[in-house]
């Protein structure tokens, strides 16, 4: 009996420790006109690369980018095959804090961005 105690308290606290580790995930929107969203070098099919600060209350492990509005259809998250001049990742990540990269080449401020920023 004392080996199947045993047992189940280690299962328990091993499955404890899965749950704390588990990614959580803040969603976080911005509009394409916002000041927050700053517009870099000229990059692309004749547009303009441009990026996004983002935070989370933990440490971030990776980023989901989707659009609404009409000028998604021109709006491309990086690296879009080589039109985001250096960059070569959607976002770069330091601790709870990363900047995602995109490019552009509609003028149309009608889009909003949404993140959904997976963290632990």
């Amino acid at each position: 009996m004392a080996t199947v105690s045993r047992m189940c308290l280690l299962v328990l606290v091993l499955f404890s420790c899965g749950v704390v580790l588990a990614d959580q995930v803040t969603d976080y929107s911005i509009t394409k006109g916002d000041p927050k969203v700053r517009a870099l070098e000229a990059c692309g099919d004749n547009g303009t690369c441009f990026s996004a600060d983002l935070s989370a209350p933990g440490e971030i492990t990776s980023i989901d980018y989707s659009c609404s509005g009409e000028a998604c259809g021109w709006v491309h998250p990086c690296a879009d095959g080589g039109n985001c001049n250096q960059r070569a990742d959607e976002y770069a990540i330091s601790g709870s804090n990363a900047m995602w990269y995109g490019w552009t080449n509609s003028g149309n401020p009608k889009a909003v961005y949404r993140f959904s920023i997976h963290y632990r």
